[in-house]
């Protein structure tokens, strides 16, 4: 968390607030975040998973764009927010993407170029580092708290099917840990997936989703076992 933190203080744009959601974690956590000042706030209570914090802080928020960051992850560089809200954004615009990279100990890390389309149907395109969101999207849709590994998804879904507009940034804004929590799941990861399709997806379609999941999941098991 440090080094997140950290990353966030370095930015060169500083008209922001941060909200830190701990689910009662070690009391040395604890100790640390009640250290922090302004523009740095937190609280620390039981909740039921990622999404479930996640909604809080954005009812504790007041500003025009909500961004949602890991404990581990950091900013790209100092600038990013700068680059980012320094330039015009079109009033229409609900959602802003851009890219991240992956932690990795090979020389060029692995990139993830979030995508805005159709294809949000087959899988998840947008990553949760990558994407900014208008606060008043919040207004009408929040996180799904029952789901545990796929809120972010399913958000996404229904923003795209609703029409929600996004732009398109050219600009890698975050380094993100591998061992996410999409990547410890593996059978949870496609029944979730299975749940928030048929949520959304005209009744015809629910079979062609059920088996695309089940497929990703038996090829997802078969290359970790060989």
């Amino acid at each position: 968390m440090r080094k997140t933190v950290s990353s966030i203080e370095k930015q060169t744009f500083k008209n922001f607030e941060v909200w830190i959601v701990d689910g009662m974690s070690s009391a040395e956590t604890q100790t640390y975040l009640a250290q922090l000042k302004a523009p740095f706030y937190a609280i620390s209570e039981n909740d039921s998973g990622i999404y479930e914090a996640m909604n809080k802080g954005v009812a504790m928020s007041h500003g025009k764009w909500l961004y949602f960051i890991g404990a581990g992850d950091v900013f790209e560089s100092p600038t990013v927010l700068e680059e980012i809200f320094n330039n015009k954004i079109e009033p229409e615009i609900q959602v802003l993407l851009g890219n991240i990279a992956y932690d990795s100990e090979v020389p060029k890390k692995p990139i993830f170029s979030s995508n805005w389309s159709f294809l949000l149907w087959f899988k998840n395109t947008v990553h949760h580092q990558s994407v900014f969101y208008k606060r008043e999207i919040f207004n009408r849709k929040a996180f799904d708290p029952t789901l545990k590994v796929l809120g972010d998804y399913e958000l996404n879904l229904s923003l795209f099917i609703s029409s929600t507009r996004a732009k398109k940034i050219p600009l890698l804004i975050a380094n993100c840990e591998l061992n996410g929590l999409s990547k410890r799941y593996n059978y949870q990861l496609y029944k979730e997936e299975y749940q928030l399709k048929i949520k959304h997806a005209h009744f015809f379609f629910r079979p062609f989703f059920f088996g695309i999941s089940i497929l990703k999941f038996w090829i997802r098991k078969l290359t970790s076992i060989f």
